[in-house]
């Protein structure tokens, strides 16, 4: 903390007792955040990321904490604090909503009704109302006569109209990732909020974004021998968490750039063989006009990746990948406009599947990108999803290598 007393001529620190704080993701996450009285701009309160809340009746000359007689306050992730007319101080934290009327001797929660803990941001109406932003539920607003917050209506509905940039769609993409063992473990993948967790069964969720680089999910799986290892099929490559979530890196090295990764798959027998698949993002995700999507392949558990797409051609989009469960060396792909291919040979070469088919377009416009083809739990039926002429059934190689049949909904 600095002041100026001369309009910002010269600066002098102001940082008596307030503590070091060391963060893991400054992209997302604060250092520091300070309010100022505004009936008394003597008066001066800062919070810290985990080190406590501190006031000042000095300019902050001198600080003391103020973290309620029994340090309620002391780890709470802070960021921002608000002076309220009536309510006293209120700070937004990654825990809550909290405030105090006794100069932080106490501190009372004053969450009730807030669909999620992480609190970013508060502001007041001249009426006393305040309002508070959140990380993934948008705003709430509660009168100091009422009992809990309230959440308001969608984001759409407030101030002037946005323009849609360049003609871009909203995109909404989503992903769900259900923990094969915990059932109350469940990931959610979204654009543009990154990732949230649930460890609850999805009562609450917290957001799961340290390191995580601004891109929106289209996929999320888990490596199958280790839960803690997620992959994210993102905008751009893949990211990948080696601690459930908690933490994430970039795990793209070799994918061209802007490639948005619909799908993600593994070798059975060696899950550091992987497999994916997507659009290229490029021009506002039409492609390029000989490049609209690819394939690629890794051996190292995503530490490098090469394509593998002899035998396709990549002016089509490719939106899932599967690996046959009764012979990982046979994989097959859905395509945007060319049906379903397959390889005999772990993705070396590819050929048609389409035996049977009668639309070769998988149901998708390629923005929205829906499950367009999925293998039966007992990994004896592919199922293909057709744009306009429903879905169509084949049986996989190692269970007869017959031709697709279309569904007949009754």
């Amino acid at each position: 903390m600095f002041r100026s007393d001369d309009g910002g001529d010269t600066w002098f620190d102001k940082n008596f007792l307030t503590p070091s704080v060391v963060v893991e993701d400054p992209k997302r996450q604060g250092y520091y955040t300070f309010a100022i009285n505004p009936a008394d701009p003597d008066e001066v309160w800062v919070g810290t990321w985990g080190k406590g809340i501190y006031k000042s009746y000095d300019g902050q000359d001198f600080n003391i904490p103020a973290n309620g007689s029994d340090r309620s306050m002391i780890s709470k992730q802070v960021n921002a604090l608000l002076f309220h007319p009536t309510l006293g101080v209120l700070a937004a934290t990654e825990q809550g909503v909290f405030s105090t009327l006794n100069g932080g001797t106490t501190w009372t929660n004053w969450s009730a009704g807030l669909g999620t803990t992480q609190v970013r941001t508060l502001g007041v109406y001249s009426d006393g109302t305040v309002l508070c932003g959140t990380a993934g539920y948008e705003l709430y607003a509660r009168k100091p006569s009422d009992s809990q917050w309230k959440q308001l209506a969608a984001f759409g509905n407030f101030g002037t109209l946005w323009p849609i940039w360049n003609n871009r769609p909203l995109y909404q993409y989503t992903q769900l990732l259900f923990h094969p063992t915990d059932p109350n473990t469940i990931y959610f993948g979204t654009f543009p909020a990154g990732v949230f967790k649930s460890l609850d069964g999805g009562t609450s969720w917290r957001e799961y974004n340290v390191g995580w680089l601004n891109d929106g999910v289209f996929t999320l799986v888990f490596q199958p021998q280790n839960t803690n290892l997620v992959y994210a099929g993102t905008y751009n490559g893949l990211n990948r968490s080696l601690d459930g979530g908690a933490h994430w890196e970039k795990w793209a090295a070799g994918w061209p750039a802007e490639q948005w990764v619909f799908s993600i798959a593994f070798d059975p027998r060696d899950p550091n063989v992987m497999y994916a698949c997507s659009k290229n993002g490029e021009n506002e995700g039409t492609g390029r006009p000989d490049f609209h999507g690819t394939v690629m392949k890794s051996t190292d558990g995503g530490a490098l990746w090469f394509p593998v797409t002899n035998g396709l051609n990549v002016k089509n989009e490719f939106y899932k990948i599967i690996v046959d469960k009764l012979d990982p060396d046979t994989l097959y792909l859905a395509t945007q406009s060319e049906g379903v291919y397959i390889s005999h040979d772990g993705a070396a070469h590819w050929q048609p599947f389409n035996a049977g088919l009668t639309n070769l377009s998988a149901g998708t416009n390629g923005n929205n990108v829906t499950n367009t083809m999925v293998l039966s739990a007992n990994g004896l039926y592919l199922y293909f999803g057709s744009d306009g002429s429903g879905v169509f059934r084949r049986m996989t190689v190692k269970s007869g290598n017959r031709v697709f049949l279309p569904l007949v909904i009754r």
